[in-house]
């Protein structure tokens, strides 16, 4: 006996032998199992994403799996991590000539990744692999230095030093926050294009406002803070003793006595007023604050903070 399927699964038959005995046929069962004669294909080896920034998903790729022959089966496709998944119909149809497998990339720290995609298939010698390759990209930020002491009117500068790590390359953004008041937090340059493999330098330049007091121009400068007060009080002293005098000689109604006595009230008031008056200037209040330097680029965004003592 011999056994040469013609299409791969489990088989049966019966052989039949017949003679003249009184039973005349007798019956032998027969069964096998076939494995496909050929040997399936996959679309590529070597499945490479490349370099992928921290914190997002490189472009899915697909594998082609091409079965030698109708009703080989695929039992399992798997992918390891980093790698995954996405999507197959390789185990749900086995008439299929072909089928896909679809891959995702998305590395959680930096450095250089590899996996494989296994696909499985009731064939002699049926499993599959494709290596799959991947890096994880991304940049730190360091400060210098950590903290900085100016008095009020002067500029604190500080130093980003911004290196690319396992082959990050893109536009970077950089900005400050945590500036006390009247101060103006700036960095040069607010952008730039780190490279592979490089690093970048970006100075940070913190301005503070220096306060001050002016005294505005009067024929009265210097004069104590109270003199316009005692300057009204004689204006009326003296407006009181010669208010008689003024009547006399004017010979006026008591209605335009009052008129007059009013406007002179206004006039004194006037000129006791031109005694100075300190105009202040607020500059950036004193104290220690917390700046917070930060670096971005989508989707990655690292921060540094250092300290401004302003005195």
């Amino acid at each position: 006996m011999s056994f040469a399927p013609r299409f791969p699964g489990a088989l049966a038959s019966t052989l039949i032998i017949t003679d003249d005995s009184p039973d005349r046929q007798h019956r032998v069962i027969l069964s096998g199992t076939a494995n496909a004669s050929g040997t399936s294909t996959l679309s590529t080896s070597n499945l490479p994403f490349g370099a992928q920034p921290l914190g997002s998903d490189a472009p899915h790729r697909s594998v082609t799996f091409t079965r030698s022959a109708p009703g080989v089966a695929v039992v399992a496709v798997d992918a390891t991590p980093p790698f995954s998944l996405v999507r197959e119909n390789c185990t749900t149809d086995s008439s299929a000539a072909s089928c896909e497998a679809e891959v995702s990339f998305a590395p959680s720290f930096a450095g250089e990744f590899a996996g494989a995609l296994t696909i499985a298939s009731t064939e002699t010698n049926g499993t599959g692999v494709v290596v799959l390759t991947g890096a994880g990209t991304d940049f730190k930020v360091a400060v210098s230095p950590s903290a900085a002491t100016v008095v009020r009117g002067s500029t604190a500068t500080y130093r980003l030093t911004v290196e690319s790590q396992s082959g990050f390359a893109g536009p970077i953004q950089a900005s400050c926050s945590g500036a006390p008041a009247k101060a103006d937090c700036n960095a040069s340059p607010a952008s730039a294009m780190l490279a592979a493999a490089g690093s970048q330098t970006i100075e940070v330049n913190v301005t503070t406002t220096a306060g001050s007091a002016s005294a505005a121009s009067g024929v009265f400068d210097g004069m104590p803070r109270y003199a316009s007060l005692f300057m009204l009080i004689g204006c009326v002293f003296l407006l009181g003793r010669r208010r008689a005098s003024f009547d006399a000689i004017a010979g006026r109604a008591a209605g335009s006595r009052s008129y007059r006595l009013l406007l002179a009230l206004v006039l004194c008031w006037g000129f006791a007023s031109c005694a100075s008056k300190p105009a202040i200037v607020e500059g950036t209040p004193t104290g220690t604050f917390t700046l917070t330097f930060q670096i971005a680029s989508e989707p990655l965004t690292h921060s540094q903070t250092a300290t401004l003592i302003v005195q």
